[in-house]
């Protein structure tokens, strides 16, 4: 669902940002850098860094900014680790949808419990031909 909503968004998607560091300037996401330094340190439970990275992320986006990204990444970090824990691998639609996603940033090649297989060729078809129709699903419910 991150690469459709993406594409609703005014600037387009890149997506890469989320996993190559030499992307982030390109990315359309305002404070994009601060945003990704602060669920890094979050993610990787690193205390010093994540004091300075909260403190970056206050200035660039304010108070009220740092506490929905801090909610934001405790969220889906709190989703993963459940479905991690309990071997949850994605549906059928949801592992459709996000499978060139998956490839392009590398997740199929994670060593995670109960890891969601790589798609198959139907699948990727299907999944170019369900992208548009779930962007345009989301831009309708977000209106």
């Amino acid at each position: 669902m991150l690469r459709a909503s993406s594409i609703n968004k005014d600037g387009g998607e890149n997506i890469e940002a989320v996993t190559n560091d030499a992307k982030i300037e390109e990315s359309p996401v305002p404070s994009a850098k601060q945003l990704m330094n602060f669920a890094d340190a979050v993610i990787e439970r690193k205390p010093d860094e994540i004091m300075v990275a909260r403190k970056d992320l206050q200035n660039a986006i304010g108070t009220a900014g740092l506490i929905d990204a801090a909610g934001v990444v405790g969220n889906f970090e709190r989703m993963n680790r459940i479905a991690d824990a309990g071997g949850i691998e994605l549906d059928g639609v949801l592992k459709i949808l996000s499978a060139d996603i998956r490839s392009d940033l590398g997740l199929n090649s994670l060593d995670t419990e109960g890891q969601t297989k790589p798609a198959g060729a139907v699948a990727k078809m299907t999944a170019r031909i369900l992208l548009p129709i779930a962007a345009r699903f989301l831009a309708a419910k977000t209106k």
